[in-house]
């Protein structure tokens, strides 16, 4: 049985995921480069080969769909007090 990956930025063991794409395009499930955002500190991750967790780099978020961008810049930025 495989362990859950674990976020970079908080550690948390995130064993879901869900993927994001623009309106009209349909959902694929998530595979190697694809971005992704922690559930509990709401980091912006990136999947590795072995679609495990890294922090995304500021130029895979700037590729992104410039409405999906700006979408998970605002969770991001509004995540709420952990406890």
């Amino acid at each position: 049985m495989m362990t859950a990956p674990a976020c970079p930025s908080c550690g948390e063991k995130l064993d879901a995921a869900l993927g994001a794409y623009v309106e009209g395009e349909k959902p694929k499930p998530p595979g190697p480069g694809d971005l992704t955002m922690c559930a509990y500190c709401h980091a912006i991750l990136a999947f590795t080969d072995d679609l495990q967790f890294r922090a995304a780099t500021a130029e895979e978020i700037a590729d992104l769909d410039p409405a999906l961008r700006a979408w998970l810049r605002h969770v991001s930025d509004h995540r709420p007090p952990r406890h």
